[in-house]
């Protein structure tokens, strides 16, 4: 070997460490920053700046794709291990726990988690930007939806079925007159992304709400007139579904309406009729309709 290839290699090996030196200066600095989110505390401007540009310093140059995507590409493994690492420990904790408790732990959870995405989100769009035009995607989010797939298959799919059953039983409460945190409710909602995770809650929750109100007596309290009687039914209608339209989807907000609906008017069906009949009378006896 000739003195300039040594001389070429040296300086190959030189270059290879210190790129692998300043990669992993820059992923310890994004790892603890991103952990201190996780862990609920919250960035300063300075650690703003500084998770940029070490999101920056670890991916490399945008004009050399050939060098800039595998380090991407190692960026993006590490972040998911990263979460996958996290939402493991949580999983654990939350197979402990039920009702009111698993409710708790999961909100507490599922904000933090969110706050840590929008930090990704924000912070590593450079990444995503070298993503979308090496990829040709549309959206440059790729490493925002790192996090959402991480939560969704790590944690959510093992908690789905507990977290409805007992975000059910606590809107049941609410229904009954007990208080219950409506932003909880409506900060874990947030967090069925899918529709079939939607669909999920929503057969449960109908289920649910019209076996509830099967067992409710929707009658006024003294004889009203048809006028005051719509005004009543519909008072009643708007105050059943007016609590849960802070966190539920439209069409479940639409099919809550027409249990009560239904509900309302089985009950009052022979009110109804009589207050009909009385009319029909009062026209026959004034007016000579008849």
């Amino acid at each position: 070997m000739s003195k300039q290839q040594r001389l070429c290699v040296i300086f190959s090996k030189t270059m290879s460490e210190n790129i692998a030196n300043t990669q992993r200066v820059a992923w310890n600095t994004v790892k603890c920053l991103l952990q201190k989110v996780l862990s609920g505390g919250s960035l300063s401007e300075e650690d703003c700046v500084e998770l940029s540009k070490s999101v920056r310093r670890y991916c490399g140059k945008r004009k050399i794709k050939a060098v800039t995507l595998p380090r991407i590409m190692r960026l993006y493994a590490r972040l998911r291990r990263l979460l996958e690492k996290h939402i493991e420990s949580l999983k654990n904790i939350a197979l402990t726990l039920s009702d009111s408790c698993l409710l708790s732990f999961y909100e507490e959870s599922w904000l933090n988690y969110s706050a840590t995405m929008e930090c990704i989100n924000k912070h590593f769009k450079y990444a995503s930007r070298l993503c979308c035009s090496t990829y040709d995607s549309p959206h440059g989010d790729e490493f925002y939806m790192i996090g959402l797939s991480a939560w969704h298959s790590g944690l959510f799919d093992i908690c789905k079925k507990e977290l409805t059953r007992t975000i059910v039983e606590e809107i049941m409460k609410e229904r009954r007159g007990e208080k219950v945190s409506k932003r909880r409710l409506s900060l874990i909602m947030k967090s069925f992304i899918t529709e079939e995770d939607k669909d999920f809650f929503e057969s449960e929750f109908l289920e649910k709400s019209g076996e509830f109100y099967a067992t409710q007596n929707f009658k006024p309290s003294a004889p009203l007139t048809i006028p005051d009687y719509i005004e009543w039914a519909e008072s009643i209608i708007q105050s059943s579904t007016k609590r849960p339209g802070a966190y539920l989807k439209k069409s479940t907000l639409k099919n809550l309406t027409n249990i009560v609906s239904s509900k309302v008017i089985e009950d009052t069906i022979e009110i109804i009729s009589e207050e009909f009949s009385n009319l029909l009378s009062e026209g026959k006896i004034e007016g000579g309709l008849y």
